[in-house]
């Protein structure tokens, strides 16, 4: 048998958009713990900025100054330094100074703020406001004045405004522009003070400059006394020693060069006279300038071409070729001769070179070493001329200064001042009430949001249709609660009470009891849905289970049963619950022969199987409870038993256990044609759902859908589709039973 797992996309991880309709699904489900949250924090915020002291803003604005007028012309500058003034160094540095302790310890000293009690506190002139400092002080206040204060530069230009927080308006205003005066005074104070300094520092300096400029021109004066020179003479011999050493450089380079070309040539005669066996092999390169050397040459040659003749003519032994032989050897000896007497001549000049190269060598020493004593006199003559000029330099550059500082200092230009004094503020700028409610409703309503996901994800029952098919399953009808089961039109008051007396077998039955009811019309579209499941081949074996205990199985069962028997269709009910049988009970049979009494051959299927109030209905109820009810499904007679009862049957339908108690329904669903699982709302977990699903997967079983059973239809999460037969039968209730069946069994 062919078994089609279905449920593999409810194992895997879920598609954003499915999370996405899962979480907006948890927040229209608590949809009113949104505006609750938002107004317990809109309330709180609201309340706490009420109570809240009013705090104003007083706002005056300077201007840099980083030039100030020069009444002594562009010549004379201040001592601090013109370059310093243009950075931004500067102004960062100005802004910091404005925040200085110092500074505002001058401003609590001049309006005396740390005598005032109201300044240290929040609302001192209230009742409820919190007492001043034991004991005040300067600094206390001064750190008090620092937190309220603000120093903003604005980009771009020289501005700077300086804004004091208080909660007396007309003190902050005060504060402000003190703040601002005493800032242009410490800067006056600042600079007329430096360039006090600077001109006793500068007078103290021209004293000593003074003096070691006399001595280094004193020194000078003896050093040029001391080498009788004066500088000019000493360029002058500078230039002297100069020519020398390049007269002497090319005159040494041209005896090297005559002195390497002739031992070359040297050398060359040598291995000529090691090798001197045959005169006519010896080279004329390097001795074709010598006439004698050629003449022999071409003497030996002459004589060799006799001898050759004559040994021809003659033989080797007699006179004439002897005559011809001596002649030709004193010829060659001669020429030997001639070539050393050549290379005696060559080591005599090579020796007269060698000899005026170590003078010239010598000579060029002797004269380098007087310029490298030039060399040094210059050098300390250098230096101490240098240091003469550099100490009047610095001399006539302090005493420069010194003059312009004197004049500066008489002059009292300040570097700042005021653009727009403050005013009083009008309105506070603390608490923004407004945007404070603001602000709360927002957060509020973030936080309502966030609580109803964190509401909705800790909620992991399984609650709609959408939970299930968000998990990749099929669903096949919903069956409404006890309470939706009575008859339509009746109050629903009524309906708890009369579903509060119900029992279990009345529930059971409450399809054939009650044809006309909501449950009976669920039952009826899941038997629809069943039947196009498999249009092309009909479920003939069909298995009902659960994720887990108490989800309605059995219930479910018993009224798709009867409801599929209503159709027409020859129906068997199977109880192969061997643990907790309860069709029996539900239908109101005597225990007897069931399902383990077949397999056991105690009995047949048509001997077990008994009828039932609901025509065309048979039940094969559990039979005695085996020990072993897995083991027993196992067997052959099981499925032999299987297909008996589909041969005879339109329909079989087995009343499983739940799937997360025994493996009683992984066992069976490898012998039916499909499994139906019943979940229950708002008691089955979601992990329960995909633990069962991930059972029947692992053993490749056919699920042809899932019912969940115990649903409020009055949820808007199930649609309106319940709710028009809920209608619809209500309106006719004029009907006759019989007519109510009929038209349900039609449908």
């Amino acid at each position: 048998m062919n078994k089609t797992p279905q449920l593999q996309s409810s194992l895997g991880p879920r598609p954003a958009r499915q999370v996405l309709q899962n979480l907006l699904r948890d927040l229209w489900r608590y949809k009113l713990v949104v505006p609750a949250v938002a107004c317990l924090v809109a309330g709180a915020v609201t309340l706490y900025t009420t109570r809240q002291p009013r705090i104003y803003q007083a706002t005056a604005t300077l201007e840099y100054d980083p030039r100030p007028s020069q009444p002594l012309g562009k010549a004379i500058e201040d001592t601090e330094g013109s370059n310093y003034w243009n950075t931004q160094e500067f102004y960062e540095t100005q802004n910091f100074v404005l925040k200085s302790r110092a500074l505002a310890e001058r401003v609590v000293r001049k309006l005396g703020l740390h005598q005032d009690a109201s300044f240290f506190t929040v609302g001192a002139t209230d009742k409820n406001a919190a007492p001043a400092p034991a004991s005040p002080s300067v600094e206390s206040a001064a750190q008090a004045l620092q937190s309220r204060l603000k120093v903003l530069h604005l980009p771009d230009t020289r501005l700077v405004r300086i804004h004091v927080e208080d909660w007396k308006p007309q003190r902050a205003q005060l504060i402000a522009n003190t703040l601002g005066e005493a800032y242009i005074e410490k800067s006056l104070e600042d600079r007329l003070g430096t360039s006090a300094r600077a001109l006793e520092w500068m007078s103290g300096q021209m004293e000593s400059l003074k003096h070691e400029l006399e001595n280094s021109e004193l020194a000078l004066y003896r050093f040029r006394e001391e080498n009788q020179s004066l500088s000019a003479s000493l360029e002058e011999r500078q230039k002297i020693i100069t020519h020398q050493l390049q007269t002497y450089n090319s005159t040494l380079t041209s005896i090297r060069t005559d002195r390497i070309k002739l031992e070359a040539r040297l050398a060359t005669l040598r291995e000529t006279l090691a090798s001197f066996n045959d005169p006519m092999s010896v080279r004329a390169g390097p001795l074709d300038h010598d006439g004698a050397i050629s003449e022999l040459r071409h003497k030996y040659r002459d004589a060799t071409a006799v001898l050759d003749k004559l040994s021809v003519t003659y033989g080797a032994n007699h006179p004439l070729v002897q005559t011809a032989r001596v002649e030709r050897e004193g010829v060659g000896k001669e020429l030997r001769r001639q070539i050393e007497a050549i290379v005696t001549g060559l080591e005599s000049d090579v020796r007269e070179l060698t000899r005026a190269e170590k003078g010239i060598v010598s000579t060029l020493a002797d004269i380098n070493h007087q310029g490298l004593q030039l060399s040094l006199q210059e050098t300390a003559y250098s230096r101490l001329d240098r240091e003469r000029r550099s100490k009047l330099d610095l001399y006539n550059l302090v005493m420069e200064r010194a003059a312009q500082t004197d004049l500066t200092r008489a002059l009292r230009v300040a570097s700042a001042r005021f653009v727009d004094r403050a005013l009083p503020p009008t309105t506070p700028i603390r608490p923004r009430v407004q945007f404070a409610v603001t602000l709360g409703v927002i957060l509020g309503l973030m936080g309502g949001i966030a609580v109803a996901l964190a509401i909705g994800q800790l909620d992991n029952k399984v609650r709609s249709i959408a939970d299930l098919e968000t998990r990749g399953m099929t669903v096949l009808g919903v069956l409404p609660a006890v309470e939706g089961a009575s008859i339509p039109g009746a109050p629903v008051r009524l309906v708890r009470r009369r579903a509060a007396r119900l029992d279990s077998k009345e529930r059971d039955m409450i399809v054939h009891r009650e044809p006309r009811s909501t449950v009976a019309e669920c039952c009826r579209t899941i038997r629809t849905n069943l039947t196009f499941q498999s249009a092309d081949r009909p479920l003939r074996t069909i298995a009902v289970t659960s994720a887990m205990p108490r989800d309605g199985k059995t219930t479910v069962a018993i009224s798709l049963g009867i409801t599929i028997a209503q159709s027409g269709r020859r129906v068997l009910l199977v109880d192969t619950d061997l643990r907790k049988p309860r069709l029996q009970r539900a239908f109101g049979v005597p225990q007897g022969a069931g399902v383990t009494s077949v397999i056991a051959g105690e009995s047949t299927l048509e001997q077990a199987a008994q009828t039932t109030d609901v025509p065309g209905l048979m039940l094969l109820q559990c039979g005695p409870i085996p020990p072993n009810p897995s083991e027993l499904l196992h067997t052959r007679r099981f499925a032999e038993l299987l297909e008996e009862a589909r041969d005879k049957y339109d329909l079989v339908l087995f009343d499983t256990p739940p799937l997360g108690a025994v493996t009683d329904p992984a066992i069976i669903s490898n012998f039916v044609d499909g499994m139906l699982v019943v979940i229950r709302a708002r008691s089955t977990t979601r992990a329960g759902v995909s633990a069962a699903m991930r059972q029947l997967h692992d053993v490749s079983a056919r699920v042809v859908g899932a019912v969940l059973n115990d649903v409020d239809l009055t949820d808007s999460s199930y649609g309106s589709y319940y709710a028009y037969y809920r209608g619809y039968y209500a309106e006719d209730e004029t009907l006759p039973p019989s007519a109510g069946r009929k038209a349900q069994s039609s449908t």
